[in-house]
């Protein structure tokens, strides 16, 4: 079983929005069941508004491991627009692969609807 942590982090400026996330990933060995690895995941995203609800997106994710198959490093690339309508966001994002085991290019949509779960 993987177990996977966060702390995430935004600061809006003037010109663009900036999101970090790090944290800790245990992640399940896929070659040898009994064995877990502890991967340090990171991420960063910036958005710069077009209109009140188009933005352009550039960012990079991806995770620390060891050397061996299967749990091997891993980041990826991404640039694409993002379209948001009150809390929904839709992204549509070209990827590309920032390690020699990463896949080379390709596209990625990705959701998100924004809870407030502590009122400021």
């Amino acid at each position: 079983m993987d177990f996977y942590a966060r702390l995430l982090v935004a600061q809006p400026t003037p010109v663009v929005h900036v999101t970090i996330n790090v944290g800790l990933g245990v992640l399940g060995d896929p070659l040898q069941g009994n064995r877990h690895v502890q991967s340090v995941l990171y991420g960063a995203e910036l958005s710069r508004p077009l209109t009140r609800q188009l933005a352009v997106v550039v960012g990079a994710d991806g995770r620390t491991g060891p050397s061996q198959p299967g749990l091997e490093p891993r980041a990826i690339g991404r640039g694409g627009v993002a379209w948001t309508e009150g809390a929904a966001r839709i992204e549509v994002n070209g990827t590309v692969g920032l390690t020699s085991r990463d896949g080379n290019l390709g596209v990625a949509v990705k959701a998100i609807v924004g809870l407030h779960a502590f009122t400021p």
